[in-house]
């Protein structure tokens, strides 16, 4: 299993974590888990958006890959355990990156 963790570059301690199925070299999955959207406020813009998009559901890689790259959030991949961890999406903006 794998966990995909959204982070804004301007808030290194937000984060958002959805809980996959992903096994091996698989580009589709399905998401079990998600943790970090607890009570999201309407000015956190961000996570309204990854609240309105992916929720308990099966999607790509790529569509998460290209949900960071338009909404300017980083995007790792790594084990359910916290290891092997794989930077997806390095925005790296902070200076143009809106805090969520």
């Amino acid at each position: 299993m794998k966990d995909f963790i959204f982070t804004d570059p301007s808030e290194s301690t937000a984060k958002v974590v959805y809980r996959t199925d992903l096994l091996g070299t698989n580009e589709n999955f399905t998401v079990h888990q998600i943790t970090g959207l607890e009570n999201v406020q309407t000015f956190q813009q961000k996570k309204v958006l990854l609240l309105k998009t992916f929720g308990l559901n099966y999607y790509s890689k790529a569509a998460f890959k290209a949900f960071a790259l338009a909404n300017g959030l980083d995007l790792t991949m790594q084990d359910s355990n916290g290891e092997n961890a794989e930077i997806l999406i390095d925005y790296n903006s902070d200076a143009l990156a809106q805090s969520w």
